[in-house]
């Protein structure tokens, strides 16, 4: 099934507040996504469609995932305080001052023109990500998939501090091959 209402409740993932008003008119406030619809309406994470409606049963496009995703990690970048550097060393997507890349500081200048780009200037997707071509294409759930991993992948790097080349984010010495690691008798 290739609907908005998956997508959105993927990323909605667990521990969202809820309220208890109908998210949009299509939307009906006893809908099994209703209260993660409303939990990312209420992060500007989606806006729906100008008639008020969400269009959950609508097929998703790889440019519409990648505007969702945009908002998404941005939402995220902010919430856990995330450096504002991309992986090319220019400002990030959570940099309001940087009017083509930051989706929550701009009102969508960046989403507008090239919204998947933006998710590579982030590092969030690699170059060979399949949104990077054909935006009008629908999205398959192996697309989503891949790409809510490597979003994943591109937090926990800008979360979690590296202890050193030969680190996976765990503190202290490593065990094997470290002779600091190593007890004495």
């Amino acid at each position: 099934m290739k609907t908005l209402l998956v997508v959105v409740v993927l990323i909605a993932g667990a521990g969202i507040s809820f309220a208890a008003e109908q998210p949009f008119k299509d939307v009906p406030a006893d809908h099994w996504a209703a209260e993660a619809v409303q939990s990312l309406k209420e992060k500007g994470i989606v806006n729906g469609y100008s008639d008020g409606t969400f269009r959950g049963d609508k097929p998703v496009t790889r440019y519409e995932l990648a505007v969702l995703l945009v908002r998404f990690t941005d939402f995220l970048t902010e919430t856990l305080g995330c450096p504002t550097e991309s992986k090319q060393g220019s400002p990030a997507m959570t940099d309001p001052s940087n009017n083509k890349t930051s989706a929550r500081g701009t009102p969508g200048a960046h989403l507008r023109n090239e919204p998947a780009k933006t998710l590579l200037r982030g590092g969030f997707i690699p170059q060979n990500s399949p949104l990077l071509t054909q935006s009008a294409k629908l999205v398959t759930m192996e697309e989503v998939a891949e790409a809510l991993a490597s979003i994943s992948m591109r937090l926990i790097e800008l979360k979690v501090p590296n202890e050193g080349p030969d680190s996976v984010g765990t503190a202290g010495p490593k065990e094997h091959g470290n002779p600091s690691s190593k007890v004495q008798n």
